[in-house]
C-alpha cells in the first residue's frame, strides 16, 4: 500500500487557471440571508473538447452538467477560506448547461437553522473555467435566483422533542413552489433569473498572490482532500404496516403510500451516512422522512416533503445518518414513491484486510472499519447523527486508523491544519474545529501535539513540521505557565478539563472540584513535551529541545513525589487523594513515569478490575491498549478488547460501535473513538 500524505502540489499554471473567476452573487439579495439559491450558465461548443474547472461556494454548493451531478462542497473549513474543487469534463458538440445550487445557513447559534460544525461568511459562488475563447467563469453570463420551494428546518421542527442537534439542518421541500426543471437545457429563464454580480475585486488563493490588492472576500485553498464516495446502498422493509412495496434491482424500494395516514420502516444493511433520493407523484399532502439510529422511534431527525400530484423528485442536499428510516405520510390519495440511498464517506480507498483464527476479533475489525468510514467525510467527525464535530480526542484515533489501515494521510493532515487555524492568543487550540461555537478542552491541545508527531512518524515532512513548530510552542507555553513552584505540577488548566466520561468525574473532569491539579493532565503534558522535544531536535532547535527535556524530567519527578502511592503501587488522580483510575496508570506507562518498583502493580491495574479503580470508556481504552502495546503484552491487549467483544455479543445487530458499550444507554450508535481496535489489531497483529 503506497502512503499518501497529501494530494499533489499544484503548479503555478494550475493556480492561474483556478483564478479566472470572481466570487459572485444574485442582485437584490443580501448575501448572508439564509435560504437556497439556484445558478445556471448555458453555453455551446462547436466540437468535442475537455474542460478543467474549479468551483467552490459558501455555505455549501452542488454542481451539475446537463442535470448530471458533478461535485459538492466545499469541505468544512474555517470561515475565512474555502477549498476549491478541481474537476474535468468531456463535452460533445452542441449546447450545454451548467447548474448549481447553494445553501446559505443562518448564523450559528442555539435554536438557529445552522450547523454548529460549519463556519461561513455568507452566500457566495465561485467558478473558474477558461479554455481559449470560451469563458465559463463567474460572474460572466451566469444567472441566479432564489429557490422558494426549500428551507432549512429549525431544531423545533426537525428533531424529536427534548433532543439537541448540532449537525446539518434537515430541510423542507414544498413541491408546489418548485422552480420546475431548472437544470434542463430547454428551461425558460424568467425575469427572476438575474445576471450575477462580482462580490470582490479578484480571487485570493493561499500559496500565490494573484491580484494587486491583497484584500479579499474569501481566501481559497487548492484541493487538499479527495471527494467523498457515493455508493448505492440497498435497503429492506423492516415494517410495512400494510403499505404495498417492492424491491427494485438497483436496491431501491418502491412503496404505495395509502390514502390518509400511513407509514413504513426501512432498514439499512449497515449504518448509513449519505444521500437519499426520493421521487413520486399522484397525491397531495405531507411525507416525513424520519431518520433514526434504532428501530424504536425515540430519537429522530426528519426531512419534510410537501408533495403534489405532479411528478416530483429530490435528493437530500446534505449527508443524512442513521440505521433506520421511517416514512410517515398523510395524503389525499394513494401515492407511489421510490427511495434510493447513496452511502457516502471519505475516499480512503480499500482498508487493509485482517484475519484471525478467532471470529470475534474479525467481527470487531469489520464493525470498527465501518464505524471509521461513517465518521469520516470532509473532516473527521465524532458522530454523524448528532454533532459532526471534529474533536482532537476522537480525531487522533481516527487519523491513526487511516494511516495504519489505508495508508492515506491527507484527511489527518487537513485536521492538523484546521486545529492550527483555531489557535487562540493564550496558545490553546480549540477542542473542536471548525466550529461556530468556540470551545476549549486544554488537554485536547496536548493531544493535538501528539497528532502532529503521529503524522510525521507515518509521513516524514520537514516543511510541515516547521510550519507547525511555533504553534506547538504556544500550547506548551500555556501549560508551563500553570506549573506551581511549590509542587512542580501544572495546576488545573481551566476551561473544560474533560478527560473521559467516568461516573465519579463531574463532566469528565478527574479533579472532581474543577480546581485541583491532576496526574492525568500532567501526564498528557509530559507526553506532549516528549513529542515536542523529538520534533525540536529534528528541527535543529537544540536549545528548545533541551529545555523541553528538562521540563519533562522535572514534571515526572514532581508526579512521582506528589501523586505516587507507594502502598498501592499506583498513581493517584489528584495529589494526596485516594482516587485511582486506569487512565492514570496507562498514561504513566506511555510517559515513562512509573518507578521500577511499581511496574508490576501498574501493569496489573491495566488488566485487572480492582476495588476503587475508575475504569475507562471505549474512548480512553485507546490509551490502555497503547500502553499494553508498549509493554509488549498482546494477551493483555486481547483482554482490553473485552468491552467491544461484549458489546457485539449483547447487541449483535450493531454494524457500528456506539459511544459506550451499553447500546441501550448510549446516546450515539456510531461514534468515532469507538473504532480504536482497528488500529491496534493491524499494528500489533493481535
Amino acid at each position: 500500500m503506497t502512503p499518501s500524505p497529501c494530494l499533489p502540489v499544484p503548479s503555478r499554471e494550475e493556480y492561474q487557471k483556478a483564478a479566472q473567476g470572481r466570487w459572485a452573487w444574485i442582485p437584490g439579495l443580501v448575501s448572508y440571508a439564509p435560504g437556497y439559491r439556484l445558478f445556471r450558465r448555458v453555453f455551446s461548443v462547436s466540437e468535442a473538447r475537455s474542460l478543467t474547472y474549479y468551483v467552490t461556494g459558501d455555505c455549501r454548493y452542488r454542481l451539475y452538467l446537463d442535470g448530471v451531478f458533478l461535485a459538492s462542497g466545499p469541505v468544512k473549513s474555517p470561515a475565512y477560506y474555502k477549498q476549491l474543487f478541481r474537476g474535468e469534463v468531456t463535452l460533445a458538440p452542441g449546447r450545454h448547461v451548467l447548474s448549481a445550487e447553494v445553501v446559505v445557513w443562518a448564523d450559528g447559534w442555539f435554536g438557529s437553522t445552522s450547523p454548529f460544525s460549519e463556519m461561513h461568511l455568507g452566500g457566495g459562488f465561485y467558478f473558474s473555467c477558461q479554455d481559449g475563447e470560451l469563458s465559463l467563469s463567474t460572474p460572466g453570463e451566469w444567472r441566479g435566483r432564489t429557490d422558494e420551494s426549500r428551507r432549512p428546518l429549525s431544531p423545533q421542527e426537525e428533531v424529536s422533542k427534548g433532543d439537541f442537534f448540532f449537525a446539518i439542518p434537515r430541510e423542507e421541500t414544498d413541491f408546489s413552489r418548485s422552480p420546475g426543471e431548472w437544470m434542463s437545457l430547454d428551461y425558460e429563464e424568467g425575469p427572476e433569473w438575474k445576471l450575477l454580480y462580482a462580490l470582490d475585486r479578484g480571487p485570493n488563493i493561499h500559496g500565490l498572490r494573484l491580484m494587486p490588492d491583497p484584500g479579499t472576500t474569501w481566501a481559497m485553498d487548492m484541493p487538499q482532500v479527495r471527494p467523498m464516495t457515493r455508493e448505492p446502498m440497498p435497503m429492506r422493509v423492516a415494517d410495512a404496516s400494510g403499505v404495498p412495496w417492492r424491491k427494485n434491482p438497483d436496491g431501491s424500494i418502491t412503496a404505495t403510500l395509502l390514502e390518509g395516514c400511513s407509514s413504513f420502516l426501512l432498514a439499512f444493511p449497515r449504518y448509513f451516512t449519505g444521500y437519499l433520493q426520493v421521487r413520486g407523484g399522484g397525491a397531495t399532502g405531507l411525507v416525513l422522512l424520519r431518520w433514526c439510529e434504532t428501530k424504536k422511534e425515540v430519537h429522530w431527525q426528519q426531512d419534510v416533503l410537501k408533495v403534489t400530484d405532479d411528478p416530483w423528485s429530490m435528493e437530500t442536499f446534505e449527508i443524512r445518518a442513521g440505521a433506520y428510516l421511517w416514512v410517515v405520510a398523510n395524503l389525499d390519495l394513494p401515492c407511489e414513491i421510490t427511495l434510493h440511498a447513496l452511502f457516502s464517506s471519505y475516499d480512503f480507498g480499500s482498508f487493509r484486510p485482517y484475519s484471525s483464527s478467532e471470529t470475534w476479533l474479525e467481527d470487531i475489525y469489520r464493525v470498527g472499519v465501518h464505524t471509521a468510514r461513517c465518521c469520516a467525510h470532509d473532516t473527521y467527525e465524532d458522530c454523524p447523527f448528532y454533532e459532526r464535530f471534529q474533536y482532537e480526542g476522537d480525531t487522533r484515533i481516527q487519523a491513526l486508523i487511516s494511516y495504519e489501515a489505508t495508508g492515506k494521510g491527507e484527511l489527518g493532515r487537513k485536521a492538523i491544519l484546521d486545529f492550527q487555524r483555531s489557535q487562540a492568543p493564550n496558545g490553546l487550540v480549540q477542542s473542536r474545529f471548525p466550529s461556530a461555537l468556540p470551545q476549549f478542552i486544554p488537554g485536547y491541545a496536548l493531544i493535538w501535539v501528539l497528532m502532529i508527531q503521529d503524522y510525521l512518524q507515518y509521513f516524514p515532512d520537514p516543511a510541515f513540521r516547521h510550519r507547525l513548530f511555533w504553534n506547538i510552542q504556544g500550547v506548551l507555553k500555556y501549560y508551563k505557565d500553570l506549573v506551581s513552584p511549590e509542587t512542580g505540577l501544572a495546576g488545573h488548566p481551566g476551561h473544560w478539563a474533560f478527560t473521559d466520561w467516568v461516573e465519579e468525574w463531574s463532566y469528565g473532569d478527574p479533579s472532581r472540584d474543577e480546581a485541583s491539579p491532576t496526574s492525568l493532565e500532567n501526564l498528557f503534558y509530559a507526553l506532549a513535551l516528549q513529542a515536542a522535544e523529538a520534533m525540536a531536535r529534528e528541527e535543529g532547535e537544540v536549545a528548545q529541545a533541551e529545555q523541553w527535556r528538562q521540563d519533562r524530567l522535572c514534571l515526572l519527578e514532581a508526579l512521582k513525589k506528589q501523586c505516587w502511592d507507594p502502598q498501592r503501587g499506583l498513581f493517584q488522580d489528584v495529589p494526596g487523594k485516594p482516587w485511582f483510575s486506569r487512565h492514570a496508570q496507562a498514561l504513566a506507562i506511555l510517559a515513562d513515569a512509573v518507578p521500577p518498583e511499581g511496574r508490576k502493580s501498574v501493569h496489573q491495574a491495566l488488566v485487572q478490575n480492582q476495588k476503587g479503580l475508575s475504569l475507562c470508556s471505549l474512548y480512553f481504552q485507546f490509551y490502555v491498549l497503547d500502553a499494553l502495546g508498549k509493554l509488549g503484552d498482546k494477551e493483555g491487549m486481547r483482554m482490553a478488547l473485552t468491552p467491544w467483544r461484549q458489546c457485539l455479543k449483547r447487541f449483535p445487530w450493531l454494524t457500528t460501535f456506539p459511544e459506550i458499550p451499553d447500546a441501550k444507554k448510549a446516546r450515539s450508535m456510531c461514534h468515532a473513538w469507538s473504532a480504536a481496535p482497528v488500529y491496534f489489531l493491524l499494528k500489533y497483529s493481535i
